[in-house]
């Protein structure tokens, strides 16, 4: 184990009442040192849990009166995680009618959840309190007043402010058809994408869900909330000022702008293909 490889070999040769700074420091030069049978270093996170084993046992013999003192939080040695950090990106608009086209075929309720998200951004927090009576057919809209969150129905959305998703042709057209076959001898106040047992779908199952129609269609695995930021960077990389996409969005505040940048991702094919089409009138 770790506590057997990394800490007791060290905490054996050293006097359990005089461990200071100094010693502790000397831990981590002896931990960063560590190898294993075939002389190659541990992974980062190894020494990292290692390091927290070791600040375990000395507060452990602090409280049970072994030693006078905790020197270890005078130390906050730095172990770099050992997973690199996963990109995160947005599908293009070609990728996203790919992934639709792929979601319909699967489940068709599950296509229109993907199908709002994208066109309207709408989080998953909205789109999971969605009810029937929130779709208004007659002023082409979908009322979003609602959001579940972490088990709990709030009379709001995350910003506090509630707003009208307009319905493009192709949501509304979804969205009539959706109504007609699940909405039948359904009441207003009735979940329009209801679990299994009837109650607010979890995100986890939705997102498991959405990666594996992500590998069937091809296309790298995401989140469901990876669906609002593609909305937001397909509007942006289409021209269309901040301002609006805010609105679209439902970005509010001073700081709405940014939050529009800050949701614009681009994949690293998107990067390149960007970056080529600038340098390519250099060749």
């Amino acid at each position: 184990s770790l506590y057997d490889t990394f800490v007791i070999p060290f905490i054996g040769n050293v006097k359990l009442t005089s461990i200071s700074k100094r010693v502790v420091l000397h831990f981590v030069e002896t931990l960063r040192s560590k190898m294993d049978q075939n002389g190659v270093p541990y992974a980062n996170a190894t020494y990292k849990r290692a390091w927290c084993l070791f600040k375990k046992s000395i507060r452990f013999a602090v409280k049970m009166n072994w030693l006078e003192q905790d020197p270890t939080y005078l130390v906050s040695p730095k172990f770099p995680n050992a997973k690199r950090a996963k990109e995160k990106i947005a599908f293009t608009k070609e990728e996203a009618e790919k992934l639709l086209s792929v979601a319909k075929k699967e489940s068709f309720p599950f296509y229109f959840m993907c199908l709002i998200s994208v066109v309207n951004g709408l989080r998953f927090a909205e789109v999971s309190a969605l009810t029937y009576g929130d779709l208004d057919f007659e002023n082409d809209c979908i009322v979003v007043s609602k959001s579940f969150h972490r088990g709990v129905l709030n009379q709001n959305v995350k910003n506090g402010k509630s707003h009208n998703a307009p319905m493009v042709d192709l949501v509304r057209a979804c969205a009539f058809e959706y109504a007609g076959i699940y909405g039948k001898n359904k009441k207003l106040t009735d979940l329009l994408f209801p679990s299994k047992a009837g109650t607010h779908r979890d995100i986890s199952g939705v997102n498991n869900k959405l990666k594996k129609i992500c590998k069937k269609a091809g296309l790298p695995e995401i989140s469901f909330h990876t669906l609002r930021a593609t909305c937001n960077t397909i509007y942006l990389q289409s021209n269309i000022q901040q301002p609006v996409i805010a609105k679209i969005m439902n970005h509010s505040g001073t700081n709405s702008a940014a939050m529009t940048l800050l949701y614009n991702r681009m994949g690293q094919k998107q990067k390149q293909s960007v970056m080529e089409s600038v340098w390519s009138v250099a060749k």
